[in-house]
């Protein structure tokens, strides 16, 4: 089911097909644990990851306005980094060799979707 947030624009279909490319070590953790693993956008290797533009940006300026001046909300997310967690999925109708090699350092892996 999908939550409206502030910033995040949710898919025209309700049922659209979402990905979660993982590999083997990943997926055997997942089931030993039973829970998912959500790394700081800090930890990634992108570094543009997570960053705000667009209408995210637009959304978080209004949101943050009154409280501060603008430049503190953009330098307020560059410290967020550390703090916010995220678990990427792939939106899509078909498999993507292109998440494939993003996410799998090897060949072991899987792709798991919701539709």
């Amino acid at each position: 089911m999908y939550i409206e947030q502030l910033g995040v624009e949710l898919p025209e279909d309700p049922h659209a097909i979402i990905w979660r490319y993982c590999d083997l070590a990943k997926l055997v953790s997942l089931l030993d644990k039973k829970e998912l693993f959500f790394p700081t956008l800090e930890a990634l290797d992108d570094p543009y990851e997570g960053v705000l533009t667009g209408n995210t940006l637009t959304d978080a300026l209004k949101h943050f306005c009154d409280e501060r001046p603008r430049k503190n909300v953009v330098e307020t997310w560059k410290n967020a980094r550390k703090q916010v967690c995220v678990n990427s999925w792939h939106m899509n109708t078909h498999e993507s060799a292109a998440m494939w090699k993003l996410y799998l350092k090897r060949d072991e892996g899987v792709a798991c979707c919701r539709s």
